[in-house]
């Protein structure tokens, strides 16, 4: 009986227990090299998947850090160059946020799993914008929570992202006890 109540509780305790994970870039020994479409970066609990042209760990807008840098082929309504981002548990979690920076033109874009199209442009039009300066993004909402994916696009121009940071439920299966 003793053996019972202690899984019983062990199990109540890490129901709904929240894991955060944020993505770096600082444990790659990866620099400057391009990373091929296809490239797969995992840290902390994130796994990232280059689907743009060009992608590299590089500061090449100054942000300071160890970002990823990514841009998109000439045409600059094309919204195929992206970095996805999932948990490497292959559940949902939800975004918190990201750090970005651009080269100032706002055609950046993020698409979640929950969401038909991504949203584009400005902010002011749910997109992200093109921060000249590095921006510190947060995120809430349905369109933000439970997801199994977000996309973080550029028709074309110089983006940098960092800190990509998400938040998982752990829900352990049941014990041999209960069973």
């Amino acid at each position: 009986m003793t053996r019972l109540l202690l899984t019983a509780v062990v199990l109540l305790a890490s129901i709904g227990a929240a894991e955060a994970g944020t993505m770096t870039f600082d444990s790659t020994s990866q620099t400057t090299a391009n990373l091929a479409e296809g490239y797969t970066y995992t840290e902390d609990g994130v796994k990232m998947t280059i689907r743009a042209e060009a992608a590299a760990f590089y500061d090449h807008l100054g942000m300071g850090t160890r970002p990823l840098y990514f841009h998109g082929s000439t045409d600059i309504y094309d919204i195929d160059d992206y970095v996805q981002f999932e948990a490497t548990t292959g559940g949902s979690f939800d975004l918190v946020g990201f750090d970005l920076l651009t080269n100032d033109y706002s055609n950046r874009w993020i698409q979640t799993s929950k969401m038909s199209t991504p949203l584009m442009d400005t902010v002011a039009n749910g997109g992200l914008g093109g921060p000249k300066t590095t921006t510190s993004y947060t995120f809430s909402g349905s369109d933000y929570t439970g997801i199994s994916w977000v996309r973080i696009g550029t028709a074309h121009h110089a983006t940098q992202l960092d800190n990509i940071e998400i938040s998982t439920t752990a829900v352990p299966l049941p014990s041999a006890a209960f069973l």
